[in-house]
């Protein structure tokens, strides 16, 4: 009654109060008119968020990856298959201006997830966000306990779950705004 989705109910920059704004590969502010974009800044958070394509390139929706960390399964870390190598690839990109890209923890994931879309989702506004997979997304955020887990976040109900680091799962990467 009081959130954003009721002050800021203009959908043009994003779905019930979510305000995002399109940018091009090099980093530049597009309109929310653009019909091919790169990025997605998230005017609330000031996080920008890789957008996905559905072209077979480096960022096609159809990509997973693993997820292996120091404590499991180092030897595969850095691989084309694993979540940091698809971090380095990016980065060697300089993906939309920038050379910092990184996993984003489970709560910045659940910060882009819209609740108001029914399972199966997506649950994300697809108008900035089109080729999401209604799938489990890694985040970087670790599963205490257990150094076989890691937590990630799903695109068809927004519940976040364990899941175990050999396992294939899509990643969006995110970074900080310049």
């Amino acid at each position: 009654m009081i959130g954003r989705d009721v002050t800021a109910s203009n959908n043009s920059d994003g779905h019930l109060g979510f305000n995002f704004t399109k940018l091009s590969s090099t980093g530049a502010a597009l309109p929310a008119t653009a019909k091919s974009w790169a990025c997605v800044k998230d005017n609330v958070t000031g996080l920008i968020w890789e957008n996905k394509t559905n072209d077979g390139s480096l960022h096609d929706r159809d990509n997973t990856y693993t997820h292996y960390s120091a404590n499991y399964g180092a030897e595969n870390l850095g691989s084309a298959s694993d979540a940091s190598g698809f971090v380095a690839a990016v980065n060697q990109q300089g993906w939309c201006g920038s050379k910092a890209w990184r996993l984003p923890t489970a709560a910045e994931l659940r910060g882009i997830v819209d609740y108001s879309v029914a399972y199966p989702g997506p649950a994300i506004d697809t108008t900035f966000f089109p080729n999401t997979p209604s799938d489990a997304f890694w985040s970087s955020s670790p599963f205490v306990g257990d150094t076989y887990y890691a937590w990630n976040v799903t695109f068809y109900d927004g519940d976040v779950y364990d899941g175990g680091r050999s396992d294939a799962f899509p990643v969006r990467l995110v970074r900080a705004s310049q």
